[in-house]
C-alpha cells in the first residue's frame, strides 16, 4: 500500500465517506495515519457512581442488571425520538444507563455483563443516571480509547475501525538514527504512530507522544540550522561605521549604556559580510523601537532604505508616528504602507519608495 494513495483504496471507506474525510483535510492514507488523537478517554480509573457529581463527565465501572423496554415520544415519525435504558449496578448502587436514538449502542449491551461506561453524570428524581454514554467491555485491554476531531457523519468508531485496518501496512522508516533512538529511549516511528492511536496504557502513550515530539522538534530545529547556515553563506549588505551622536543628540531623552550597547551590537553586525540573525527583547518601555529608529539611522548614513514591519495596522500606524518624530527631524521621511490604503495611495507611496523619496517604509506584511 502506497501512503500517498487515495483512501478510497481502503475497505470501508467509499466515495461517501471520503466526502466527510476531506472535510478534514483527509484525503491520502498518510492523511489519516496522521489525524492524530485530540483527546482520549481514560477507562483506568473508574469511580463509583456516588462519588460522580451531578453534570461532569466520568467513568464508571457497572453490571447491567436489566433492560427496559424502550419507547418513543414526539408527535410525528420525523420528531420521533427514541429513548433507551438499562439499569446498572456498581456493588454499592443502583443507577440508570440512557440512551436517545442510540438503538445500536443499546442493543450491544449483554444482560448480566460487566462494562466501563464513560459519560455525563445526571440525576433525575433523586436518582443518578449516566446520559449517552460509550462504553467498552470490563476485560477490553485498550482502556485508552482515541477521540479524534470529527464532522458531521463521521463518528469516533469508523474513524478508528479505518485506522486499525490501515496500521498495520504503515512501514516508514525511522526519520532518527537508531543510536539517538537508544540514546534518548524513543521508539521506532511504526510502534510510535501504532501507539498513539491505540495505546494499552499510560506509559505507552507517554512514550509515543515524547518519540513523535522529539521527532518533530529535532526536525525544526535542523530545519532552522539549515536556513541560518544557508543565510550565513549569502553576502550580506555590507555597511561602514557611522557617528550615531547626531541620532543620540537629538532624542528627547538620554538613551541609557543598555540601549547604546543593544544599538552598537546590531551596527557590529551590520558591518559583517553575512547578514545580521538577532532578537532584541525586551519589556514595554525598555526602548526596542528607539534601538530600530538608530538602526534606521544607521542605514540611512550609508545610502540604504530600510523596512520596519508590525504584525497589525494599529501597531503600525503608532511604530510610524514614533519613528517619524525619532527620524524627520534628521532630514529622513518615513511613510506607512498598508494593505487598508486605497490604490491610488498605495502606487503613489511605492512610486515614492521607488524613486528613494522616502527613507523609512513602515507597515504591515503588506511590504512584502
Amino acid at each position: 500500500m502506497n501512503l500517498n494513495d487515495s483512501i478510497t483504496s481502503l475497505n470501508g471507506i467509499s466515495a461517501k465517506r471520503a466526502v466527510l474525510y476531506k472535510k478534514l483535510n483527509i484525503t491520502t492514507v498518510r492523511d489519516l495515519i496522521f489525524h492524530f488523537p485530540r483527546s482520549y478517554i481514560d477507562y483506568t480509573k473508574p469511580v463509583k457512581i456516588n462519588q460522580a457529581q451531578s453534570g461532569e463527565f466520568c467513568t464508571v465501572k457497572a453490571t447491567v442488571m436489566k433492560k427496559l423496554s424502550p419507547y418513543f415520544t414526539g408527535f410525528s415519525d420525523r420528531m420521533r425520538l427514541g429513548i433507551y435504558k438499562a439499569v446498572l449496578h456498581d456493588d454499592e448502587s443502583e443507577f440508570l444507563c440512557v440512551f436517545f436514538n442510540t438503538e445500536y449502542s443499546f442493543n450491544k449491551l449483554v444482560t448480566g455483563k460487566d462494562y466501563i461506561f464513560y459519560g455525563k453524570i445526571n440525576e433525575n428524581n433523586f436518582q443518578k443516571e449516566i446520559a449517552s454514554p460509550v462504553f467498552i467491555e470490563e476485560e477490553d485491554k485498550n482502556k485508552l480509547v482515541p477521540k479524534y476531531r470529527l464532522t458531521a457523519g463521521l463518528t469516533q468508531t469508523m474513524i478508528a475501525n479505518n485506522l486499525k485496518i490501515v496500521l498495520p501496512c504503515f512501514n516508514e522508516e525511522n526519520d532518527l538514527p537508531e543510536e539517538i533512538i537508544k540514546e534518548f529511549s524513543l521508539l521506532d516511528r511504526k510502534t510510535a504512530i501504532e501507539k498513539i492511536h491505540f495505546p494499552a496504557s499510560e506509559e505507552e502513550l507517554e512514550a509515543a507522544k515524547r518519540t513523535l515530539a522529539f521527532e518533530e522538534l529535532l526536525i525544526l530545529q535542523l530545519g532552522m540550522t539549515m536556513l541560518k547556515n544557508r543565510n550565513r553563506k549569502l553576502t550580506g549588505t555590507i555597511m561602514k561605521m557611522q557617528d550615531l551622536n547626531g541620532f543620540y543628540s537629538a532624542l528627547p531623552f538620554n538613551p541609557t549604556s543598555a540601549q547604546k550597547r543593544a544599538v552598537s551590537d546590531c551596527v557590529s553586525d551590520m558591518q559583517k559580510a553575512v547578514p545580521m540573525n538577532r532578537l532584541l527583547q525586551g519589556d514595554v518601555g525598555s526602548g526596542k523601537t528607539m534601538v530600530a529608529a538608530a538602526l534606521c539611522y544607521f542605514s540611512h548614513k550609508n545610502g540604504f532604505q530600510s523596512v520596519f514591519m508590525a504584525p497589525t495596522e494599529i501597531l503600525a500606524n503608532q511604530h510610524c508616528q514614533t519613528l517619524k518624530g525619532f527620524l524627520e527631524p534628521l532630514g529622513i521621511e518615513t511613510v506607512l504602507l498598508t494593505g487598508s490604503l486605497p490604490a491610488s495611495e498605495k502606487n503613489a507611496v511605492k512610486a515614492q519608495i521607488k524613486n528613494g523619496e522616502e527613507h523609512v517604509i513602515i507597515g504591515t506584511q503588506a511590504l512584502i
